[in-house]
């Protein structure tokens, strides 16, 4: 089953999006929806503010999400010995 998902983030008082530039500082990635969104203002915003790392329709931001949380720095560890090497 598909799920959708949406944030929504403040903005300043100079319509710039704080949300996404709080996730950047951080060090996180970021994602808008390209052209294909209905009410586009908020992405197109984000984009120009220059805080967005990929711009992409919703099914390509499933997909680059998943590839994401595959890679090995972000993908959990799977211990099989507790802190003290007895094993679990």
């Amino acid at each position: 089953m598909r799920q959708a998902y949406r944030l929504r983030f403040i903005r300043d008082r100079h319509g710039r999006p704080l949300g996404l530039e709080e996730i950047k500082a951080a060090g996180g990635i970021t994602f808008a929806q390209n052209e294909t969104a209905q009410y586009d203002s908020m992405p197109r915003s984000a984009i120009a503010a220059g805080c967005v790392d990929f711009v992409l329709p919703p099914d390509a931001i499933a997909r680059e999400i998943a590839r994401i949380a595959r890679h090995p720095y972000v993908a959990p560890v799977v211990h099989t010995e507790d802190p003290a090497g007895d094993p679990t």
